[in-house]
């Protein structure tokens, strides 16, 4: 069993009252990406492959994220302060700039 939600909704009649025209109206949101994760793993949930990058305002690391995704690679950067939005993924790779250039490496997992 997975114990979140994976749907939410309800009625919102009157809402659009507020824009001159009140009338009923219902309404849903849906957990795709946990859905997903759920139908593709017999019910278990489990964090995507990822490579972790870094936020920086530079052509040469832009070029080498799209390169990445272009090869089916999951990139994540996270804004400045946003780190545990990472989480949800397993990077147990980093891109990083290293003599001259953006290269991916292992990242070494601690016990």
């Amino acid at each position: 069993m997975h114990g979140e939600a994976l749907a939410r909704g309800g009625r919102y009649d009157g809402v659009g009252a507020a824009f001159g025209r009140a009338r009923a109206a219902a309404g849903f949101s849906l957990e795709l990406r946990t859905l997903a994760e759920l139908g593709a793993n017999g019910g278990q949930a489990v964090r995507a492959q990822a490579v972790r990058a870094p936020w920086r305002d530079d052509p040469d690391l832009r070029t080498a994220i799209a390169q990445l995704r272009a090869g089916g690679a999951i990139v994540v950067q996270a804004l400045p302060g946003h780190d545990q939005e990472q989480e949800e993924f397993d990077c147990g790779q980093e891109l990083v700039y290293r003599n001259g250039r953006w290269e991916v490496i292992d990242l070494v997992m601690q016990p």
